[in-house]
This record gives structure tokens, C-alpha cells and sequence, in this order.
């Protein structure tokens, strides 16, 4: 949000005094000494006519907020969709990756993707195991949750160590031409 400096920046580069400001907004003048001080903060539709009145264009404000909004709605979408799905999309996009790394020789994408990819794989089956796992033993208890944690901090960090190591990887007999 603009604060009552901005605020009075903005109306004096319109080359608007207080005066006019007031009658424009249909209020009086401390009112907009209020607004510049910081006493009090204006009303979203009091700050779009002060935005106007002083030419500022409200354009690309428009957009920036009609961009969060579709952003707001694709990450609320996505929860609607299926944990088999995401994942399923999350390792074409690897693979994707995987390849455009072979293709322009890049060892360093072709391993960390390589890497992610085979972690990625390990860990959505692992979890599938588990889930039919504990699924079956009936009753819910405190460790199987502490499992889960269990079974992903291993997981994670051995992506960590791998792609600490991964310069050490890349030097293997395995990735040499």
C-alpha cells in the first residue's frame, strides 16, 4: 500500500496542491493532510480516485493484479487435482528436462535432472508402499505418521547429498563419452 509520503509525492508531481486535492475527492483539506501524515489510510476507492485525479495510470496495476489473481487461481486449482496427476506431470516436466539435457550435452542438467528424477520416482513409490502399508494394519497410531516423516527426510536428504556430490558424480566412468 502507498503510505501518506507516496501519497504527497504523488499529488505534488501532479502539480495538485491540498486545496484541490480536498475538493476533488469531495473532502476537506485536513482530511488530506491526514491521508499525506499517515494518520489515517485511505479507502481502496479513495486511493484509485487520487491515483486518476493525479494521471497516474492504472493499467498496468490492472494487470499486475489480474495476473495474481489468475496465479491465486491456478494454485487453488491445483489442489483440486489428484496426487497421481501432479505427480505424473512433475515427472514428464523431469523427463522433459532430462532430455533437453542429453540433447544439449549438458552434464550438469542431465545428471541434476537424472538425480531429482530417480529420487522423485523412489520416493512417490515408497510412499505408495507405505500408504497400502499402514492402510492395512487397520488402526491409526502415532508412528505411522512418524514413518512417513521418517521415510521422506531419508529420502530428501539423499537428494541433498547427491546433488552436493553431484560434481563427483559427473567425474564417474559411468557419465565419461
Amino acid at each position: 500500500m502507498l503510505d501518506g509520503n507516496d501519497l504527497k509525492s504523488i499529488r505534488k508531481n501532479a502539480g495538485i496542491s491540498q486545496t484541490e486535492m480536498a475538493k476533488k475527492l469531495d473532502c476537506d483539506r485536513k482530511t488530506v493532510i491526514n491521508y499525506e501524515q499517515g494518520v489515517c489510510e485511505l479507502k481502496t476507492s479513495q486511493l484509485f480516485r487520487w491515483l486518476s485525479i493525479c494521471k497516474i495510470d492504472l493499467k498496468p496495476l490492472a494487470a499486475q493484479l489480474q495476473n495474481i489473481k489468475n496465479s491465486v487461481f491456478v494454485i487453488f486449482a491445483i489442489a483440486y487435482l489428484s496426487s497421481e496427476f501432479m505427480m505424473s506431470l512433475y515427472i514428464s516436466l523431469l523427463v522433459l528436462l532430462l532430455t533437453f539435457g542429453v540433447i544439449r550435452k549438458n552434464i550438469v542438467i542431465a545428471t541434476s535432472t537424472s538425480i531429482l528424477l530417480f529420487m522423485n520416482l523412489i520416493e512417490y513409490y515408497t510412499f505408495l508402499f507405505l500408504m497400502d502399508f499402514l492402510s492395512s494394519l487397520g488402526n491409526k497410531t502415532p508412528w505411522h505418521s512418524s514413518l512417513i516423516f521418517i521415510a521422506q527426510a531419508v529420502i530428501s536428504f539423499s537428494i541433498i547429498f547427491l546433488l552436493m556430490y553431484q560434481n563427483n558424480i559427473v567425474r564417474l566412468p559411468l557419465f565419461k563419452p
